[in-house]
């Protein structure tokens, strides 16, 4: 996990001077540990509706998957962005694939239940969905 992380923490040095590039400043925070855990400590804290974005990539598993997006929705802010990574990542070939262990049908559920409170957003990265809340 040293080298996901690394990346990660390269990725946001790129965001991060393409936004000073741009005359924008950025508050990244890192939240590192389980994702519910995390997500659950911060909805305790009073943060639900705080954040601009949230980005999802933990377990492959399907309820993980939904628990998390559950928990993100309330933590997002309207018109914040919540991105989630894997959306079509399957270990197994197509047409055998086991529901439990995609991140898709997951997430495909989150977007049915909660259709009318956020908007998914077209033209982006195949393998990650972004959705936009619009309202809790």
């Amino acid at each position: 996990m040293g080298s996901i992380e690394q990346s990660f923490n390269e990725n946001i040095q790129t965001l991060m001077i393409y936004a000073k590039q741009c005359g924008k400043s950025l508050n990244i925070i890192k939240h590192k540990g389980y994702s519910h855990i995390k997500m659950i400590e911060l909805l305790a804290k009073g943060e639900a509706g705080k954040f601009d974005f949230i980005y999802v990539d933990g377990s492959h598993e399907a309820p993980d998957v939904l628990f998390d997006a559950i928990l993100a929705h309330k933590l997002v802010k309207n018109n914040g962005i919540i991105a989630f990574d894997d959306y079509l990542w399957s270990p197994e070939e197509n047409g055998k694939q086991n529901y439990y262990h995609l991140v898709k049908p997951a997430v495909d559920a989150y977007v049915n239940i909660y259709q009318q409170k956020l908007h998914v957003l077209q033209m982006l990265p195949v393998y990650q969905l972004y959705i936009q809340k619009l309202s809790d």
